[in-house]
C-alpha cells in the first residue's frame, strides 16, 4: 500500500451517459438479423402528436479527469506557465503552482497567496492590482520538497503518492492547509504500516515534525501501537 487516492478529484470522474436515442436519426445500418433494434422496438407515436416534439433531442455527456490531471502536471514542470513559486526547505528548492486552483481549494492556501500578494505590492509601492500576473514568491521552510510537491499536486490534481518517507510530512501539511480527504488518506496509511510492523520506521519520520500538532498526534499514536504490541508480546510468552 504505496499510494491512496482522494475522491475529491477537479472534476467528475469519467463517464459516458447515452440519454435516449433517436429513431429517425439513425444511420439505417441496425437490422433485427444482426441484433440490433428495429422499429417494432420502439413505441409507435399517433399522428395527434405529431405536431409536437414527443421528447427531447439526445445528449451525450463525456468528460476526462485524466486528461485535465495529466495536463496540470505537465503545467506544474513549466515556470512560465505558472504564477506562484514555492521556495521550500533549506536549500529553497522551487515547486510552482496555480494561484486560482490552490485558492480554490484550500481556504488556508488562498489566505497565504493574498497576503504575500498584498506585501509584494506594498514593498514595490506599486498601483499594481494584487490580481497582477506577475509571479509570486513564497518561502516554505518547514517541509522538505518531496512532501510540498506532493501536496501541490495532490491540490493541482487530486491524487497523492503516500510513501514512509512522506506520510509524516503531508499528515501534517494536510493537516495544515485543511485538505481533510488528504489527512485521512495519511491516517490509513499509518494504520497500515503499524499493522505491517513498521513502527520504528514511522517514529523516525514522525520525529521530524514533532513541532506540528499533527506530528505529536502521529508520535503518540506509534508510541501506544509500540506500547500494546509489547505488551501482547509480554503476555504470549507466559
Amino acid at each position: 500500500m504505496d499510494a491512496s487516492f482522494t475522491e475529491a478529484f477537479l472534476v467528475d470522474n469519467d463517464e459516458l451517459d447515452l440519454l435516449g436515442s433517436d429513431v429517425e436519426g439513425s444511420s439505417g445500418y441496425g437490422s433485427e438479423s444482426d441484433g440490433c433494434a428495429s422499429l417494432s422496438d420502439f413505441p409507435m407515436v399517433s399522428t395527434d402528436d405529431l405536431t409536437r416534439p414527443t421528447r427531447e433531442c439526445d445528449v451525450m455527456k463525456f468528460s476526462s479527469a485524466d486528461s485535465l490531471c495529466d495536463s496540470l502536471k505537465i503545467i506544474m514542470q513549466m515556470p512560465e506557465m505558472c504564477d506562484v513559486t514555492f521556495l521550500v526547505g533549506k536549500d529553497e528548492v522551487p515547486v510552482h503552482g496555480l494561484r486560482a486552483i490552490l485558492g480554490t481549494r484550500s481556504r488556508v492556501f488562498y489566505q497565504l497567496i493574498l497576503k504575500h500578494l498584498r506585501e509584494q505590492t506594498t514593498n514595490k509601492k506599486s498601483r499594481t492590482s494584487i490580481t497582477s500576473t506577475t509571479n509570486l514568491v513564497i518561502p516554505v521552510v518547514k517541509y522538505d520538497a518531496d512532501v510540498f510537491r506532493s501536496l501541490i499536486e495532490f491540490v493541482h490534481c487530486g491524487t497523492a503518492k503516500i510513501e514512509m518517507k512522506t506520510v509524516a510530512g503531508l499528515l501534517c501539511a494536510a493537516d495544515q492547509f485543511e485538505l481533510d480527504d488528504l489527512r485521512r488518506a495519511c491516517w490509513n496509511f499509518v494504520e497500515y504500516c503499524l499493522e505491517s510492523g513498521k513502527s520504528g520506521r514511522l517514529e523516525k519520520m514522525a520525529l521530524q515534525y514533532n513541532y506540528h500538532e499533527a506530528g505529536q498526534r502521529l508520535i503518540s499514536r506509534v508510541s501506544l501501537s509500540f506500547y500494546v504490541n509489547t505488551l501482547i508480546h509480554a503476555l504470549d510468552s507466559f
